[in-house]
């Protein structure tokens, strides 16, 4: 599992070799979430020229990725300043990412999170971001039964990655600047 941060505000030059995935990028016009597609696909395809050497086609089914002559299937996800992949040759995967904020707290099942300690807060926060990210990721790999996770701190941002596979998942941080 390979993750990067990007700057979503200054305007993302990476050549995308896919000329399907291209032409989607094309039709975005909101910066951000443009810049977030940019980055997660240039991910991907650095990810897998390091890998296998090679260029890949993929075919989308319901959002579910996977390669055309099904040599490894994959997931991508991107939340803010964050993006992320998971590549598997023998399983479906599925990761999601999230930045822990005050949006999760619609999920809580506590009626009153406004008596919570500063700290108490953001650990049910945290808690929150985990088991919606397990659930999306899960959802995505459709067949795991596992998964790891890992909280990660850009700046002052903190995020949940979660990884969903039956096999163990390294958590790599790729450096973007080197795409």
């Amino acid at each position: 599992m390979f993750y990067a941060f990007i700057d979503c505000e200054r305007n993302l030059s990476l050549e995308i070799k896919s000329e399907i995935r291209q032409n989607y990028i094309n039709t975005i016009t909101n910066k951000k979430r443009r810049n977030q597609s940019i980055a997660v696909w240039a991910l991907l395809e650095s990810v897998v020229r390091l890998l296998y050497s090679c260029d890949f086609e993929y075919v989308c089914d319901k959002g579910v990725f996977s390669v055309l002559g099904g040599k490894f299937t994959f997931s991508l996800t991107h939340s803010n300043n964050l993006v992320a992949i998971i590549i598997s040759e023998n399983e479906p995967v599925g990761v999601d990412a999230e930045l822990v904020s005050d949006k999760i707290l619609k999920l809580s099942s506590k009626k009153d999170t406004q008596n919570l300690s500063e700290t108490a807060l953001y650990q049910e926060k945290k808690e929150l971001t985990k088991l919606w990210t397990k659930k999306e990721s899960f959802f995505k790999a459709k067949n795991a039964l596992k998964g790891q996770y890992r909280f990660i701190k850009d700046n002052q941002d903190e995020y949940c990655l979660y990884a969903s596979s039956n096999s163990h998942v390294e958590f790599i941080k790729f450096n973007f600047s080197s795409i």
